[in-house]
C-alpha cells in the first residue's frame, strides 16, 4: 500500500533542514532538491501540496491507480518519473529481513526481488479477508517499479485480485516502452507471483 504523509510544508522549510516529508529526505540546499520538491508538489506527493492527500499523523491514504497514473502525467519527462518511481519504493510495506529467503524470490528477476502477503481482516469485504502485499528489492529503482506494480492489487480479496488486468494500468504509465528486456521480463514474472500468492490464499 502506497502512503501520503501531510505535514509542514517541505518547500517552506529553510536552513538547510531535510524535508520532513518521507517522500523527499534531501537536504533542501542539494542542487537537485527544488526541481524535485516543485515535481512532488505537482503530483501530490509533497507534504505541503495542495492535493486534498496530506495528512496529520493518524491518518494515512492510500493511492490508487488513477492516483499514479495522475502524478505520472503531472510530469513532463522520464527523468522525473524515475524521480518519482525511486522516491515511492519509500512505500512498500516493510519486509522483514527474516523475509528475504528463496521462498520469497521472485523468480526471473535479475534484480533480487522477494515478494509475500498476508490476509488481514477487513469488515467492509465479505469474505472479509484481504491481502496486504509486501515486498523489496536490493535497488531503489527496482522497488519503485514493485511499488508502482502493487498499487492495483493490494487490499483486495484472493478473488478480486485474480480478476484484476493490470495491462491497461502498464500501458498508461508507459513502462514497458522505458524499461530494459530484462526488466520487462523480470516485471512479468513478478506480476505472475502477484497471481500465484493470490490463488495459494484462496482457501485460506
Amino acid at each position: 500500500m502506497l502512503l501520503v504523509e501531510g505535514g509542514t510544508d517541505c518547500c517552506s522549510v529553510s536552513g538547510g533542514a531535510s524535508c520532513p516529508a518521507r517522500l523527499c529526505g534531501l537536504p533542501l540546499e542539494s542542487p537537485s532538491a527544488t526541481a524535485r520538491h516543485d515535481n512532488r508538489r505537482r503530483t501530490g506527493l509533497c507534504c505541503g501540496a495542495d492535493s486534498g492527500r496530506g495528512r496529520n499523523d493518524q491518518q494515512v491514504t492510500p493511492m490508487d491507480s488513477k492516483d499514479v497514473l495522475d502524478a505520472f502525467a503531472l510530469l513532463d519527462n522520464w527523468e522525473a518519473r524515475y524521480e518519482l518511481i525511486a522516491d515511492l519504493s519509500r512505500e512498500l510495506l516493510p519486509l522483514a529481513e527474516t523475509e528475504k529467503h528463496d521462498g520469497n524470490l521472485v523468480k526471473g528477476c535479475n534484480t533480487r526481488t522477494w515478494l509475500t502477503a498476508n490476509l488481514s481482516n477487513d469488515p467492509a469485504h465479505d469474505p472479509p479477508g484481504v491481502l496486504d502485499y509486501r515486498a523489496d528489492a536490493e535497488t531503489p529503482l527496482v522497488r519503485g517499479l514493485v511499488a508502482l506494480l502493487l498499487v492495483p492489487f493490494q487490499h483486495k480479496t484472493p478473488d478480486d485480485v485474480l480478476q484484476t488486468d493490470v495491462r491497461d494500468y502498464i500501458a498508461k504509465l508507459g513502462l514497458a516502452e522505458h524499461l530494459s528486456p530484462n526488466r520487462r521480463v523480470g516485471m512479468e514474472h513478478f506480476i505472475e507471483r502477484v497471481y500465484q500468492i493470490a490463488r495459494a490464499m484462496q482457501d485460506r
